[in-house]
């Protein structure tokens, strides 16, 4: 009997979690801290609104999630200047390195695993994802 899309689709999510897991342990990251770095770096400096947004968390996650960053020097917390109630997140020096350095032993794995695949078939599987993400997420809203 041919396994469910979505059960297909989890299974290689909680492989690739694991792996992942794996690969932040030395840097005492989670999957969703290092997707929060990895916002940072490609946007500036963000709030926790915006993280909110991005990541669809609630107030209480992300904030959770911003305090162990913050407690780990990762990031920088200042109040912002439009807006003393609200506070701007960025990377710390010290964020910025152990962010590139994980999500390059992150990309070796994505490498040694697209190594086994054509372009062809990578091409393919990228427009399938894209495509399973829009339709999972009109599902959601």
């Amino acid at each position: 009997m041919d396994e469910p899309v979505s059960l297909t689709i989890n299974k290689i999510s909680r492989l690739s979690k694991r792996i992942t897991d794996r690969l932040l342990l030395p840097y005492g990251l989670r999957t969703s801290e290092i997707r929060f770095l990895g916002y940072m770096a490609e946007h500036g400096a963000v709030s926790h609104k915006d993280l909110q947004n991005v990541f669809r968390m609630t107030r209480a996650t992300v904030s959770q999630l911003v305090g162990n960053l913050k407690a780990a020097g990762l990031i920088n917390m200042e109040e912002s200047p439009s807006d003393r109630r609200q506070y701007v997140l960025t990377l710390s020096d010290k964020g910025t390195a152990i962010f590139g350095e994980a999500i390059r032993n992150i990309r070796e794995i994505d490498r040694k695993v697209a190594s086994a695949f054509s372009p062809e078939e990578l091409s393919a599987f990228s427009e399938i994802a894209d495509k399973l993400i829009r339709l999972y997420e009109e599902e959601l809203c």
